[in-house]
């Protein structure tokens, strides 16, 4: 059997690189394994490109204080990266977006919901933003649900434990009851 994989452009979610410092180098390959397009601030390309990895796109508020490759498209923005990245995205027809940060306010993505769909990885969690969840998942794994409003959301298969965490009792499906709004779900990676 072969191992060979045809993946057509954009088809990978891209990847949004806000914070390169706040995901490890493993889970990192993992999300650049299947050669998404790469997109980040300005701020972060020397870093990246000493890391080896090629990015494809620059959103750069202001001017550009280094020289840039051939390759590279170049985004300006004025005052947030948001529009512009979701334009570029809409423009490319991909639809599916990593983010890779540190911070981030549920209320910056949610006029891209649901035209998009918007992973975050962050501080060692991968958060998703829906209305409805049901997933299967091992026995022990860390959820994070960051706002306690919606820890009282009906879960199964899940004990309560501190800093708005959950823990999944027993290999299976953990579900979520639907709410009328996006509820942010973070699973430990």
């Amino acid at each position: 059997m072969s191992s060979h994989h045809i993946v057509r452009e954009n088809q990978e979610p891209a990847l949004f690189i806000v914070d390169p410092h706040n995901i490890s180098s493993e889970n990192l390959g993992q999300l650049l394994e299947w050669s998404p397009t790469v997109i980040t601030l300005a701020q972060n390309y020397e870093v990246l490109s000493s890391w080896g990895i090629k990015v494809d796109v620059l959103l750069v508020k202001g001017a550009i204080e280094f020289e840039i490759e051939e390759h590279l498209s170049v985004i300006s923005y004025p005052e947030s990266f948001y529009s512009v990245l979701f334009d570029y995205l809409t423009s490319k027809r991909n639809f599916t977006v990593n983010f890779v940060v540190d911070q981030f306010e549920k209320v910056n993505l949610l006029p891209y919901l649901p035209t998009f769909t918007i992973n975050l990885i962050s501080n060692g969690f991968k958060y998703v933003l829906l209305k409805q969840y049901e997933k299967w998942l091992p026995a022990g794994l860390i959820l994070h649900i960051p706002d306690e409003r919606h820890l009282q959301n009906h879960f199964t298969n899940v004990n309560l434990l501190d800093d708005n965490k959950l823990e999944v009792r027993t290999d299976g499906f953990v579900k979520m009851e639907m709410s009328n709004e996006y509820v942010l779900i973070g699973e430990a990676l």
